[in-house]
């Protein structure tokens, strides 16, 4: 099973919290209380050969990341977002991508 790095956790983190319903939150919390490993960098491996990332985990995160992208994306469109900050939430909407991207691979 993926082994996440922290940082994707507390995106993940985020988004559910932020746009999951009590049902989504407590099955994320599940997961992650039966999965406490987190990968410290790209040395470590990304896999624990336990398995696919269950189906119902996949949903949840990866709508909740799309929920969160959908809302940073409103944030930069609709207020007067100073360079910096605008370059910043780009940054982390790439960053939602990606991991989108690698838990629908899990």
């Amino acid at each position: 099973m993926i082994i996440l790095t922290l940082k994707e956790r507390r995106l993940i983190d985020e988004a559910v919290f932020k746009f999951g319903n009590d049902y989504q939150r407590s099955i994320w919390s599940n997961w992650k209380q039966y999965h406490p490993e987190v990968r410290n960098g790209p040395s470590e491996p990304a896999d624990d050969g336990a398995g696919r990332l269950p189906q119902n985990v996949v949903d949840i995160a990866v709508s909740a990341l799309d929920q969160l992208r959908s809302a940073i994306r409103v944030q930069i469109d609709t207020h007067a977002v100073p360079d910096d900050e605008a370059a910043d939430l780009c940054n982390d909407m790439a960053e939602i991508n990606s991991i989108s991207e690698v838990i629908r691979a899990a």
